[in-house]
């Protein structure tokens, strides 16, 4: 019986290899049986002539070899009739029922289709959640702990990210950034080609002590000073905002947004504010996953153009500071 053609199969479980074959197929025979050691996840074939030159027919496919189900029986449902609910009812439509009610249930977990014990799936399975436990792939949340090390660790990471060469621009939000923030923290930015915004919030606590203001009349003027000492040292180009709602706070979270040379804006969600990052307290900052992150990016823009659009109001700029005619 003569060579009719040749095929080359490649077989993966997890994405490892676990079979690779090269399958001489007989003239005149339509199907040749194929030993897998267990069942793929995908596989690569390649049918040849019987040259082995030209590919007759190439093909991938993917199994799905596992799927989790979870059923929730109802039990009981309650609605709730409390302030939270009567302002959402006043917005009409399907918010009130959304916040009144309340479904009672017990979902149920099933999972078919799981790795047998001593396969390969199984294997690279349990390997994959050592690796994981043991060895965490590093990624762009960053955590630091209390202490001089921490904070200082902090710093020299925001230094690396307010770099020109990854970036044109950053907003950092911060409502406590206080004047020890920006000579331990502005200064040490090396970064000469960026323009850094820091929009906080002064109203009548000084962010350094947590005492009143001293100065009623001109809250941000310790700020102020503390940008004029610097201001020789300062190597990004820096403006610094200060908005107020009305006698309050215009805003209570923090920021860090980045706008690289190429690609998206990034946006990270801070634990606490710079004063002090690690020193007081642990500090951690937490990269937005995109959706969210453009909401966060719409929301910062907004306050760098004196609006808070979370809220729909207009918000009152009663500090500005331009460096290097930024």
């Amino acid at each position: 019986m003569g060579v009719g053609n040749y095929a080359h199969l490649v077989g993966r479980v997890r994405g490892d290899i676990v079979i690779d074959r090269l399958i001489t197929l007989p003239a005149n025979e339509l199907r040749i049986p194929v030993p897998v050691p267990e069942p793929l996840d995908q596989f690569d074939f390649r049918l040849f002539d019987a040259s082995g030159e030209t590919v007759l027919h190439s093909e991938h496919s993917s199994f799905l070899n596992r799927i989790g189900l979870v059923m929730a029986p109802i039990g009981q449902q309650i609605n709730l009739d409390n302030d939270l609910s009567a302002r959402a009812k006043q917005k009409g439509g399907a918010l009130g029922a959304q916040a009144s009610a309340v479904v009672s249930t017990s979902p149920q977990r099933s999972l078919i289709g799981g790795p047998t014990k001593g396969s390969w799936r199984n294997f690279a399975e349990d390997m994959e959640n050592l690796v994981n436990a043991r060895l965490p792939k590093s990624g762009e949340d960053k955590w630091f702990a209390q202490g001089v090390e921490g904070e200082v660790g902090a710093i020299s990471h925001l230094n690396h990210l307010l770099n020109g060469g990854h970036i044109r621009g950053a907003v950092l939000v911060d409502p406590w950034f206080g004047s020890e923030a920006v000579t331990r923290f502005t200064i040490r930015l090396s970064s000469q080609n960026i323009h850094l915004t820091i929009v906080t919030s002064w109203t009548t606590i000084d962010p350094d002590t947590n005492g009143p203001l001293v100065s009623e009349n001109d809250p941000t003027a310790k700020l102020a000073a503390a940008l004029r000492h610097i201001q020789p040292f300062l190597n990004p180009r820096l403006t610094l905002i200060n908005l107020v709602d009305g006698k309050d706070q215009a805003f209570h979270d923090r920021y860090l947004l980045l706008y690289p040379h190429e690609g998206v804006a990034k946006a990270f969600l801070l634990s606490n504010s710079l004063n002090k990052m690690a020193g007081n307290w642990p500090f951690s900052m937490s990269l937005c996953a995109p959706d969210v992150g453009r909401e966060v990016q719409r929301y910062i823009e907004g306050l760098c153009d004196g609006r808070d659009t979370a809220r729909g109001r207009s918000l009152t700029v009663t500090f500005r500071w331009p460096s290097h005619g930024g």
